[in-house]
């Protein structure tokens, strides 16, 4: 699942994802151009899903932020047995690294996430 702002047409990122199988959540920016109500709903879902749909066993979770709002989340999710990955560039909070279960740098991948395809 990706959760977002809307991006611009030309986003490679969320594109690919989509292509990839994952389901996009869109969220429509303030009219000062703020993202809205996106880390509130990846925590409403991440919370229902780690009690009603997934299980520690078989699922990782991997959350690409790097502020420390979803550190109780993770925190939770952990407590239920769930292995958290968090990624993020190297300047992602203290407080979500140390929540985590393990931390991956994205710096140096940027290339890798900004892939586009070319014509032939």
């Amino acid at each position: 699942m990706f959760y977002g702002s809307e991006p611009p047409p030309t986003d490679s990122v969320w594109h690919a994802a989509k292509e990839h199988g994952f389901q996009n959540k869109i969220f429509q920016r303030s009219k000062h151009n703020k993202e809205k109500m996106v880390d509130t709903q990846l925590t409403v879902d991440l919370m229902k899903d780690i009690y009603t749909e997934l299980d520690p066993a078989t699922d990782r979770l991997i959350i690409i932020a790097g502020d420390a709002d979803y550190v109780p989340a993770i925190l939770a999710a952990r407590d239920r047995g769930f292995h958290v990955k968090v990624a993020f560039w190297q300047h992602a909070s203290a407080a979500i690294r140390k929540a985590a279960s393990e931390f991956q740098p994205l710096n140096g991948h940027l290339n890798d996430l900004t892939h586009k395809r070319r014509r032939p």
